[in-house]
């Protein structure tokens, strides 16, 4: 539900495709937003291994542009997590080509992902949070998660 707000999507999608089994999660999403100053329609699919690796696949069919990006984020303490976030481009064949879309990318996904810190730094638990319709699916990802914690 934060997508329009934080990183400015228009339409942020509905969540398609849900699978919550295990220590697995996925699901898709076509979202309409305006990256790299033009609007562009993402056709994303996301999977989870625990909460800890996150792996997203972005077709932006606008631009010819499929990006994979993988996060990991490791827990240090209580109060401090690390965050890589490897990302992966296939090649179009022209190499200046693909060095501009790096060096267009990399910035734009390392500012998308700072967008989020605020959200990560307050966020708390609330057993019965007031939800919108915005929010999706929340409740089922939320029972999904439980066996990541103790209590």
């Amino acid at each position: 539900a934060h997508f329009p707000s934080v990183h400015g999507a228009d339409a942020p999608g509905t969540l398609h495709n849900i699978q919550l089994e295990s220590y697995k999660a996925s699901w898709s999403s076509i979202s309409k937003s305006n990256f790299l100053e033009t609007e562009m329609h993402a056709i994303t699919k996301i999977s989870l291994e625990g909460l800890g690796v996150q792996r997203v696949f972005v077709n932006l069919k606008e631009k010819d542009l499929s990006i994979r990006t993988f996060l990991y984020i490791t827990p240090l303490d209580h109060n401090s997590i690390i965050i890589r976030m490897p990302v992966s481009v296939p090649s179009c064949g022209d190499p200046r080509r693909d060095a501009m879309v790096v060096k267009l990318l990399i910035p734009k996904l390392a500012a998308e992902l700072k967008r989020d810190f605020d959200i990560w730094e307050n966020k708390k638990y609330v057993s019965r949070p007031p939800l919108s319709l915005a929010d999706g699916p929340i409740n089922k990802f939320r029972e999904w998660a439980k066996i990541f914690y103790e209590n």
